[in-house]
């Protein structure tokens, strides 16, 4: 997400990397990797078996049923009228120029890189595309084809996609506003969907995920301070990250990160006591057992 709404978090997020030692997401974002990895990974998912399927799919079913439904002109139309909209709705809305040039994981990654901490990334590229796209070996393209024609003859693939864009706006927004409980609602109503395909898509990004990044990071924060940044979604429900470290015996506590930085003006007095000083706010006062050893 490159979204400006998306960067409203103030300094206690950078505090919170100050303070460790390690800072982990869920992919390292370092170009030298990215490019090697995932295209490598990408390829792995996409073999000479999956191609002739999916070539095989196409020739004999997929095509022969738009051209037995659909004149070229109308198949054009269609696609005009219900898929080009779409496209330029969403470009349109992922390329604003008020985004940031980064999104919020590189942004957060790069900081912690500059402040000299060790980056870790919590899952493999192959793990990540696996989880998106599922293995292609088992993939079944039954019944692909009638959602195909359905979407075009009816208003559904519009509706559809529609809603994909109004769902990502409105999880934008409750994440800016602060709002988890909002994008836990969302995450929760995907998953209870009557689409298998949506079910099992939300179950492997989601369910499958956690129990993963939580195994994946408990050996680090046992260890010593850890930072951890995830998409939110992955604080959400019974076995989001958050419950997962309950269930564990760790103390949970928020750190406010939505009170604007510097909100108020403080003037600062220096405390000196035999071999050192201290900045301190004017009108705070130390406590004995500092200030008298």
């Amino acid at each position: 997400v490159q979204d400006e709404a998306a960067f409203n978090f103030n300094d206690s997020v950078f505090w919170a990397i100050d303070q460790s030692e390690k800072a982990e997401f869920e992919l390292d974002l370092n170009q030298t990797v990215l490019r090697n990895e995932l295209v490598k990974d990408m390829e792995s998912h996409f073999d000479d078996a999956f191609k002739e399927r999916a070539e095989l799919y196409l020739t004999e079913d997929l095509l022969p049923a738009l051209m037995e439904r659909y004149s070229p002109s109308e198949l054009a139309q269609n696609i005009s009228s219900k898929v080009i909209p779409f496209v330029i709705d969403f470009m349109t809305k992922r390329f604003q120029a008020d985004n940031r040039t980064m999104f919020v994981d590189k942004y957060l990654q790069e900081y912690a890189e500059s402040q000299g901490k060790e980056i870790v990334g919590i899952e493999g590229y192959d793990e990540q595309v696996k989880a998106l796209i599922g293995d292609l070996n088992d993939l079944e393209f039954d019944g692909f084809t009638e959602t195909i024609l359905k979407g075009l003859e009816k208003e559904e693939l519009s509706s559809n996609m529609v809603n994909y864009l109004g769902s990502t706006q409105i999880m934008i927004d409750a994440y800016h506003n602060h709002q988890l409980d909002e994008i836990c609602t969302l995450v929760s109503a995907s998953t209870e969907m009557e689409n298998q395909f949506i079910k099992n898509l939300y179950k492997r990004i989601f369910y499958d995920r956690n129990e993963l990044m939580f195994d994946r990071t408990i050996e680090d924060v046992k260890g010593g301070a850890t930072f951890i940044g995830v998409g939110a979604g992955h604080l959400c429900g019974s076995n989001g990250l958050i419950q997962q470290y309950k269930d564990a015996g760790f103390s949970i506590r928020p750190i406010d990160t939505k009170t604007k930085d510097h909100a108020t003006d403080f003037k600062w007095e220096t405390y000196e006591a035999g071999n050192f000083s201290v900045d301190i706010m004017e009108g705070a006062t130390l406590n004995e057992s500092y200030s008298s050893n």
